[in-house]
C-alpha cells in the first residue's frame, strides 16, 4: 500500500507549518511524521526512511532552505544545533525513483534541476515563501503583521490543495492548478480587504502559485 511521509525539520520559526500536517492527516490514515531532532543521527535516519519509500509512495518536506539545499533541524533558542544542509547536491541521489515536494524558499530553482539530474520520477518546488520577519524591499522595514497572514494564507492554501489532490487521487499537475486556483481565491480576498500594504501581500500570495514548478513527470498520480 503507498503512504505518504511527511518529514519536518525542528525549527521554531516552522510551527506554523504542523497545520498542513494536521489537516491532510484528516483526509488519508496513510500519512507518516517524520519530525526530524536537533541531531546529526536523526538526519541520517530521516534520510533512511526517504531512501525506503518505493516509487508509488509520496515524500513532503516542510523546512527553510535555499535554491540547491534543504535546511535540516535549527535549535534557535540555544543555538547549540544547526543543520545547514540536509539535501543537496552531496546526497540528492537519495531522491532518485521517488516522488517529492518541497515545501520549502526557492526549491523551484537550482535544487529541482539537481533532482530531475538524479533521476527522480517527480519534484515539486517553490519560489520565494517569505515565512521570516524579512525587510520588504522598497520599504526598507519589516511588517510583521503582512508576515502572520501570508503564513496563515500559506497554510490555508497548501493544507486545501494537498488535501483535495490526495482525496481525488490526482497528478502532480492537477495539484499544481489546485495551488493556483486557492491562491487565485486568496489574492482576490486579500485585496478587497482594508489591509495595509494588501498588494505587497497580494504579490507574496501569488509567487506560492506562479513561482511552483514541477521538474520530472507532471502527469503521474501523487500516490499510486
Amino acid at each position: 500500500m503507498s503512504r505518504i511521509l511527511y518529514i519536518s525539520p525542528k525549527d521554531n520559526t516552522l510551527k506554523f507549518t504542523n497545520r498542513i500536517y494536521k489537516n491532510v492527516s484528516q483526509v488519508t490514515s496513510a500519512i507518516d511524521l517524520f519530525e526530524i531532532d536537533y541531531s546529526d543521527k536523526s538526519h541520517e535516519n530521516a534520510l533512511t526512511s526517504i531512501s525506503e519509500c518505493s516509487k508509488n509512495d509520496l515524500i513532503i518536506f516542510t523546512g527553510h532552505g535555499g535554491s540547491d539545499y534543504l535546511q535540516g533541524s535549527v535549535e534557535r533558542d540555544k543555538e547549540s544545533y544547526k543543520k545547514e544542509r540536509f539535501i543537496d547536491k552531496s546526497n540528492i541521489q537519495v531522491l532518485k525513483n521517488k516522488k517529492f515536494i518541497s515545501i520549502s524558499c526557492n526549491s523551484s530553482d537550482k535544487l529541482g534541476d539537481l533532482a530531475k539530474e538524479n533521476e527522480v520520477i517527480s519534484f515539486m518546488g517553490f519560489g520565494d515563501l517569505p515565512t521570516d520577519n524579512e525587510i520588504i524591499e522598497g520599504l526598507n522595514k519589516t511588517l510583521p503583521e503582512i508576515n502572520s497572514i501570508f503564513k496563515g494564507e500559506l497554510v490555508d492554501i497548501l493544507s486545501k490543495s494537498l488535501s483535495l489532490a490526495l482525496h481525488n487521487n490526482n497528478s502532480f499537475i492537477e495539484l499544481q492548478s489546485l495551488i493556483r486556483f486557492f491562491s487565485n481565491k486568496s489574492m482576490l480576498k486579500i485585496l478587497k480587504t482594508r489591509t495595509k500594504h494588501k498588494e505587497i501581500l497580494a504579490d507574496h500570495i501569488a509567487n506560492i502559485a506562479y513561482e511552483n514548478k514541477i521538474f520530472g513527470d507532471s502527469i503521474i498520480n501523487l500516490i499510486q
